[in-house]
């Protein structure tokens, strides 16, 4: 697209609301945040029951305690607004609005400025799928134990080798299937590594270093070799020898400066021994649906079971020896080949990468589906397994967590029951002293009253006293008898119990057994009414308050309280089973998917299909700055600067712009666009004077650095790879907080640019002239 050099479009209102929507994005993707949403609960309940009642979805039913609950007028849902939904609604308002059309919508998906964005996402996610493969069929795990175990437990030696082998495989492979490895189990199982710091902030930093070295190595390389004609081999021969100083001179610095601390980087490394086993068990492939059974990611359980094999899986790997194979020999056949057409076709103004990408992912795919059907019988009946020992697992946790319930329920009851016990001994003591001045003057003494009685079967019967809880449950009975010991009746809810207490006082006697006090559990039951008659308040003192009379309830005997709790025969499942519905047949479709392929499965599942909406969302975003005038401001604000400080000022001040932007434009492939559309430009402005071939490839290389060493520089967001970095580590149980990122990864950065920069000013001051850049 021929860009249109007058800059007096930036006044009108698309041009303003562009550039505030821009810097609005841009912020809620460095910070992103979630927006409650308040949704009537007629409503909701409305469209859920019309989606059940199409079958649709299947229908919840939440804990018991949820249910009970009387319903809130709104429910609430959390919209979440980060780097995939803001530049979506971005592009959809600023379309709504009429701010851009259809034309900036074309060229942000098929291309424009020989940028095709579809063939960025094709070719990443080709390639993608190849490193995922070697990922999961065990050879980056293999490889690294390799390294380990040629480390000998010595800790610096260690921290090389593995520094130079991610280094190795981030040029091969790319940062992705790196940020998953298990290095952060190593750092955790170690005895004396006291904190992870040094070993995995090296990681990210050395895999986003390797990644600019090939262009398919990285999405941020494919747009700016798309954007300026760059020849992949040409790209290379002129990155090389920056990015392989900055690795040999970056290791001693890491080393010696930045981490130099035994607690991160020991002299030695201890790892804890691989148990023997006592019979030969079969090893698990880990990309079967619940291969490794009550073993979860987070890997480390109480009984040390995760923990072993945790340790196993470092000290003894499973690979996948035909995968791997088979990845390393298509991974290396597409590069070259890639290498080979590219030099072939560009001049010619072809864009052939993604036909030669497409094919050797379908070439794996189709492997990892032929292996999977063969397998498939053997990978069912394993994903069976391991669910049902799960499901059992989680059943058994689930009755030791009701269990605890009941436990800590009898506590509080039996806490209940002691202080009622402790305050009707002192009930029974003063209504045996009245009973028995009642008794003294029986024959004269007409107020004496009885509100109630208890009715026993041998004719006798007696005044009754109960004692509740706060909740108004009956938990005790006192009977004063005439001429008898007080006795009292104590109903716990499991148990009940008959403790005598004297007339004289509240001594207690010893506990009687449940045989022998069964005759008289029985006589209690036959009463019929009984209810509380309280001691003449003249004659007794400090009398604890009691309750309104209650119905006794009907204590059983242990046999029959066992014939209650029996539970009903069995019904049958199926009658139980819901109904079947669409959400249900694509979570059946889908494990069974995994369980027929799993290789595929989960190598399609680590794909990076976030950058899809990402990416477009973000050429268009790009365009509508180019549209309304802002790139054009922008880059005439760059030629002032280079014309100030020349080539050596341009190749520094593009270094820093891009990795700040990696921060702040939506991550370093936002920032790629911007910037190669902002160079463009650049180029447009100076046609008349030119630019020296110095000056030109100089800022272009500069930024081809910067944009990939910014992906470890201020933010999780700077990169794709430094959020799945993030995710994986708050998995594994290491959580990285902001501050401690930006402060532990800006020395890093510093030496890294200024290194870089150095040798690139030092090789293109020998192999470029002052000549005029020609396109």
């Amino acid at each position: 697209m021929s860009q249109n050099l007058d800059t007096s479009e930036i006044s009108n209102w698309r041009s303003i609301i562009t550039s505030i929507v821009f810097v609005i994005t841009n912020t809620i993707v460095l910070f992103p945040f979630d927006i409650p949403v308040y949704i009537p609960r007629g409503l909701l309940d409305a469209t859920r029951d019309t989606l059940i009642n199409a079958r649709v979805i299947t229908q919840r039913h939440g804990p018991k305690d949820e249910q009970d609950k009387p319903p809130k007028r709104f429910a609430k849902f959390n919209f979440q607004l980060n780097f995939i939904t803001a530049p979506l609604i971005a592009d959809l308002f600023l379309l709504a609005i009429g701010a851009i059309g259809p034309r900036e919508v074309y060229e942000g998906t098929i291309g424009a400025d020989n940028i095709a964005p579809y063939d960025v996402l094709l070719v990443f996610l080709c390639l993608g799928y190849i490193a995922s493969s070697l990922e999961d069929s065990g050879l980056i795990r293999w490889l690294v134990f390799k390294v380990i175990k040629a480390g000998g437990g010595f800790g610096r030696r260690l921290f090389c080798y593995l520094y130079t082998s991610f280094f190795g495989l981030g040029i091969l492979i790319g940062n992705d299937p790196i940020m998953v490895s298990f290095l952060a189990d190593m750092t955790r199982i170690s005895e004396n590594i006291v904190h992870p710091r040094a070993w995995i902030h090296t990681q990210i930093a050395v895999v986003n270093i390797a990644t600019a070295i090939l262009v398919p190595s990285n999405p941020t390389n494919l747009v700016l070799a798309g954007t300026f004609n760059i020849k992949f081999v040409s790209w290379t021969a002129n990155l090389i020898v920056p990015i392989s100083g900055t690795a040999i001179i970056l290791f001693p610095f890491l080393l010696y400066v930045v981490f130099a601390d035994d607690s991160l980087i020991p002299s030695s490394i201890k790892l804890p021994p691989l148990l023997p086993r006592t019979q030969p068990e079969p090893r698990v492939n880990p990309n079967i649906p619940d291969g490794r059974g009550l073993v979860t990611e987070e890997g480390v359980d109480e009984k040390g079971r995760g923990w072993s094999l945790a340790v196993e899986d470092i000290l003894r790997p499973l690979l996948d020896i035909e995968r791997a194979c088979l990845g390393i020999f298509v991974m290396t056949a597409t590069i070259v080949i890639l290498l080979v057409l590219n030099a072939v076709y560009l001049s010619g103004g072809g864009h052939p990468d993604y036909w030669v990408t497409l094919p050797a992912a379908f070439i794996m795919f189709s492997k990892d589906l032929l292996v999977g059907w063969h397998n498939r019988h053997e990978t069912r009946e394993t994903a069976r397994l391991n669910r049902e020992k799960i499901q059992r697992s989680r059943d058994e946790e689930a009755r030791k967590e009701e269990q605890k319930k009941k436990d800590a329920s009898q506590r509080q009851q039996d806490q209940e029951l002691h202080q009622g016990i402790s305050s009707l001994a002192k009930l029974c003591v003063a209504g045996a002293q009245h009973q028995g001045l009642n008794g003294a003057g029986s024959g004269n003494n007409s107020n004496t009253r009885r509100d109630g009685e208890m009715t026993f079967p041998d004719g006798n019967s007696a005044s009754a006293l109960t004692v509740s809880n706060p909740s108004g449950r009956v938990i005790a009975v006192c009977m004063p008898r005439q001429g008898e010991p007080q006795t009292l009746v104590t109903n716990d809810g499991l148990e009940p119990s008959v403790v005598r207490t004297t007339q004289e006082g509240c001594e207690h006697q010893k506990e009687r057994t449940f045989d022998e006090e069964k005759d008289e559990l029985q006589q209690i039951r036959a009463i019929t009414t009984f209810s509380s008659s309280s001691p003449d308040p003249k004659n007794v003192s400090d009398v604890p308050e009691v309750s309104e009379p209650h119905s006794l309830p009907n204590i059983k005997s242990r046999g029959e309280n066992d014939e209650k709790g029996k539970k009903p025969p069995q019904q049958d499942l199926k009658s139980l089973a819901p109904p079947r519905t669409l959400q249900s047949l694509v979570v059946d479709a889908c494990r069974w998917f995994q369980e027929t392929f799993p290789a595929a499965a989960t190598a399609l599942g680590h794909l990076p299909f976030v950058l899809v909406p990402f990416i477009l969302s973000m050429f268009v975003l790009v365009q509508a700055l180019v549209s309304t005038g802002w790139v054009l401001i922008f880059a005439h604000g760059w030629s002032h600067w280079v014309e100030k400080t020349g080539w050596v000022g341009s190749m520094g001040g593009m270094g820093l712009i891009s990795v700040v932007l990696c921060n702040f434009a939506r991550t370093n492939i936002g920032a790629s666009i911007l910037l190669s559309q902002i160079i463009l430009a650049w180029q447009n402005i100076q046609s008349n004077n030119g630019i020296s071939d110095r000056c030109f490839w100089g800022t272009v290389y500069s930024m081809a650095i910067g944009v990939n060493y910014g992906a470890f520089s201020m933010a999780f967001s700077a990169s794709l790879a430094g959020i799945i970095w993030r995710d994986v580590l708050s998995v594994k149980g290491i959580h990285v907080r902001r501050l401690e990122f930006i402060r532990v990864n800006l020395p890093i950065i510093a030496i890294a640019m200024a290194i870089a920069c150095g040798f690139l000013i030092f090789e293109v001051y020998i192999f470029r002239d002052d000549s005029t850049y020609k396109a």
